[in-house]
């Protein structure tokens, strides 16, 4: 057989590569290349299991992110994206893609150098565990408070799951919410008073970063978001029982947090 040499080690013209099972290595032989290996501990190994069970990927994407309460169950428009072509959908999913670069380069800068609030994590524990969303980035320029503030009683406030959160009209329309944002220290403390008023958060914590020195204040909201809420974005049914148990995994953090004592809650006025 004729063959050619890449890197240094001889390969066959023609030969039929396949790609190994990392999970099922039959065949394979375990080789000593001279450094000793650890086992790992048998807890780390059943906590996996117990962690991934079976189930399509996406649910094994979302419980392995929650193995540890470090992040919240994020929902974007899966529910908008089943109703688009292909040639849509592509286009709606590099914009999600955009948006969502965008409000992940404000976390970080606001996380890099918090000024004022809480810092993320404290501010995840206390707010707890519910299914949420990103609002779209918003930018308020100086002298565009008020039609910004008037937008948000009129039109709410557009998020990444393919829906706006409303200004509420009755208690139980409230929602927890996260405000994030940067900009001059005073006006991000006026438009952080401003959403309260507008949306009247039934518990919310905020965490303002640095100035960008452009005068504009810039800001995203993590928003908690209903079960239907939460069952379109991610484009499944309400009644999927993966979405159940992820639902349960989170309702077993906020139990966990309400153990070590519960944030009080905000009035409304």
């Amino acid at each position: 057989m004729n063959g050619y040499v890449s890197n240094g080690l001889a390969m066959p013209a023609e030969s039929k590569v396949v790609l190994p099972d990392p999970r099922n290595p039959v065949g394979s032989k375990r080789r000593d290349y001279g450094q000793a290996r650890v086992p790992a501990p048998k807890t780390r190994l059943q906590k996996h299991k117990n962690q991934m069970g079976n189930g399509p990927g996406w649910y094994q994407a979302i419980i392995a992110m929650l193995a540890e309460p470090a992040v919240l169950s994020m929902a974007l428009n899966g529910g908008r994206s089943k109703t688009l072509d292909g040639v849509n959908k592509a286009a709606a999913r590099a914009q999600q893609d955009d948006a969502l670069a965008a409000t992940f380069a404000l976390h970080s800068r606001v996380s890099y150098k918090v000024c004022g609030g809480r810092e993320f994590r404290v501010a995840r524990d206390l707010l707890g565990f519910p299914p949420s969303t990103f609002s779209e980035l918003i930018e308020v320029k100086p002298g565009q408070d008020l039609d910004v503030v008037s937008n948000w009683y009129t039109e709410g406030m557009n998020t990444l799951a393919g829906f706006a959160i409303l200004a509420p009209e009755t208690d139980d329309q409230r929602r927890i919410a996260h405000f994030i944002s940067e900009g001059p220290l005073e006006r991000q403390e006026k438009v952080y008073g401003d959403f309260v008023e507008a949306f009247a958060p039934a518990l919310t914590e905020y965490t303002f970063g640095p100035d960008n020195y452009d005068g504009a204040v810039r800001l995203s909201v993590v928003w908690e978001i209903t079960e239907e809420e939460a069952a379109w974005g991610l484009g499944v049914a309400v009644k999927d029982p993966y979405f159940q148990a992820i639902l349960s995994r989170l309702e077993l953090f906020g139990r966990q947090m309400k153990s070590m004592g519960e944030p009080p809650r905000r009035s409304f006025a």
